[in-house]
């Protein structure tokens, strides 16, 4: 990809300064739009008032205070080699039962086409960010607030769209979504002590973000990526991202409605797949974390706990560990009743009966609760707390090192990923996710590597 910019910055006037605007303009030529529409300006606006300095504010409690505000408009390419169909050298095919082979074949190259048809009308995308915050200083700044409410709409999102299989092609590269994200950020910090040689300091932040798909064009729906048996993220006009799935088979109404806490079991009690539905958007619905530090003298220890709440997702390691019986939660083989379930055999609209049958066994109940087909057995709330670092260093004082090269000499021990509560989700780890954290997967675990518990010690030394 070839990017062509330039970045004007047009005003910067600064009043006494305590009162700063900024205005800057930039426009980019890229190589993957086409030549007609590669071209792209995106203009951006800001201005910050100190007002305790306009009004010659001057108090030990309310020491500082800052209003801000912010307009941006930013275009957006997409990735490269996307305008031209191109092939590429296959140097094997598949095939089942060991029928598959490698290229060269009998003296024989074999060449692959891309899958996605091309679009020689794509535009850039466009992106508007709105912005206001503020920032107070309170006891000399001892405690500082660092306030921020945001707001951003993402117009001619570059995606791919599903096609037909018939069509040869599995999808089509376009401009049609229309995203939003709306949030609140809010960053504390406070020396809470100061006696003597010893501090204590917080530092906590928290993190609320409502994403939202506004337009998707004529599609009432789009997959934006899928983790087999089923189960997908999915953009829903009006909703958040979503995971979609394949249910436990529910007791319906006369209407043909689902009665939500009525799950259906067959004739060996075990539960059944029902229909494919929405399992909750996997975005959280809100995070935010604490650290504290400790200093004493040339002692420093300090610790970071994060905390998630809500949103969902999938794990098929869990699902895969029950079927097996290698989860300690299957230990148990003795049969019983698969409580809060039902049978309704009168069909549809009739009365559901409390199930009083035993399982068959404990083997086909977790082989039905958690079927690699029904994705609602292997969801789960996302929400966690944990202790995410610990560390400890001393810092040699410069009269113990006043007869040697070093300057400054610092030893520490450090943990990282200590430990984990408050968690619904067995044997993996919530913040494990099938593409990565970049990934529109998202909310979707498949054999994902366990994550690892690190300590470490490190000496720094200046000379």
């Amino acid at each position: 990809m070839i990017l062509l910019g330039n970045l004007l910055k047009l005003l910067h006037p600064n009043y006494k300064n305590w009162l700063i605007l900024n205005a800057t303009g930039r426009n980019d030529v890229s190589s993957t739009l086409p030549v007609a529409n590669n071209s792209f300006f995106y203009p951006s606006v800001s201005l910050s008032w100190v007002f305790t300095d306009a009004f010659n504010i001057e108090s030990d409690f309310f020491n500082y205070g800052k209003l801000r505000g912010s307009w941006a408009n930013v275009g957006g390419d997409t990735g490269p080699f996307l305008l031209d169909f191109t092939f590429n050298p296959d140097s094997a095919w598949f095939g089942q039962f060991g029928t598959g082979g490698t290229f060269p074949f009998d003296g024989q190259l074999a060449f692959n086409s891309d899958d996605s048809l091309t679009n020689q009308n794509l535009k850039p995308s466009n992106q508007e960010n709105i912005e206001f915050g503020a920032e107070f200083g309170f006891l000399n700044n001892r405690i500082t607030i660092d306030a921020t409410y945001y707001m951003n709409r993402t117009t001619d999102d570059i995606i791919f769209v599903p096609t037909p299989q018939s069509t040869g092609f599995s999808s089509f590269l376009t401009n049609v979504a229309e995203v939003s994200n709306k949030g609140f950020e809010l960053q504390l910090n406070a020396k809470v002590l100061q006696i003597n040689d010893f501090n204590w300091d917080i530092a906590y932040n928290f993190t609320k973000n409502d994403f939202r798909v506004e337009d998707l064009g004529d599609l009432p729906s789009l997959n934006l990526a899928t983790g087999f048996n089923g189960i997908a993220v999915r953009a829903v006009e009006g909703e958040a991202l979503q995971l979609f799935g394949p249910k436990w088979r529910r007791a319906k109404d006369a209407d043909g409605n689902d009665i939500d806490n009525q799950i259906l079991v067959d004739d060996d009690g075990i539960r059944q797949i029902g229909d494919s539905e929405n399992l909750g958007q996997i975005a959280p619905d809100f995070i935010m974390g604490l650290t504290s530090t400790f200093t004493f003298r040339g002692w420093t220890l300090s610790t970071t706990f994060d905390y998630r709440e809500g949103g969902k997702v999938f794990s098929n390691t869990v699902g895969s560990l029950r079927r097996a019986g290698l989860a300690a939660e299957t230990l148990d083989r003795t049969t019983f009743v698969d409580p809060n379930t039902f049978t309704q055999p009168g069909g549809n609209g009739t009365p559901a009966i409390p199930n009083t049958t035993e399982v068959s066994s404990v083997q086909d109940y977790w082989g039905g609760y958690s079927n690699a087909s029904i994705v609602e057995g292997n969801v789960f709330d996302a929400t966690f707390v944990k202790w995410r670092e610990l560390s400890i260093s001393y810092t040699f004082p410069s009269s113990v090192l006043e007869k040697t090269s070093i300057k400054g000499l610092q030893i520490a021990l450090q943990g990282r990923n200590l430990a984990m509560f408050n968690t619904v989700i067995p044997h993996i780890d919530p913040e494990s996710g099938l593409g990565g954290s970049a990934s529109q997967l998202d909310g979707i675990e498949r054999g994902g590597i366990p994550t690892t518990r690190s300590l470490g010690f490190n000496i720094i030394a200046n000379f």
